[in-house]
């Protein structure tokens, strides 16, 4: 009988202690989530849109779409702006197709020229 009271009066000892202690340590971990938070002010949220960049860059089938949602399933709402800037890889801005010396295709040139060569010379 004295040991089931010894035990109890611990037990009510350690309930008390924490009673005391919980405020102390909640604020603590919500200060310390806060703090990691800003230790590393979004860094590797951004190394991981800038490396779905670099992926989208190089690999020329990616689909933008699924990254971007993938992105946004895994990196918290504040970086959706970032996520959004994604785009896929530019095309390059000059584009010469040569089909037998006759076509010629440039979307953005602002002036054509053509000079036709008669392939028999003269004598």
């Amino acid at each position: 009988m004295k040991k089931s009271a010894f035990i109890k009066k611990i037990a009510e000892a350690i309930i008390e202690c924490v009673r005391e202690e919980l405020p102390r340590l909640t604020s603590a971990r919500v200060q310390s989530s806060s703090a990691v938070r800003q230790e590393h002010n979004g860094a590797p949220y951004l190394r991981q849109i800038a490396a779905a960049q670099q992926f989208l860059d190089e690999n020329r089938n990616a689909d933008l779409a699924h990254v971007k949602c993938l992105l946004r399933r895994m990196i918290p709402e504040e970086y959706h702006g970032e996520i959004e800037k994604l785009h896929e890889r530019e095309d390059p801005k000059f584009v010469c197709i040569i089909n037998g010396g006759q076509n010629l295709i440039a979307p953005n040139a602002r002036q054509a020229e053509q000079t036709i060569q008669d392939s028999i010379p003269e004598k």
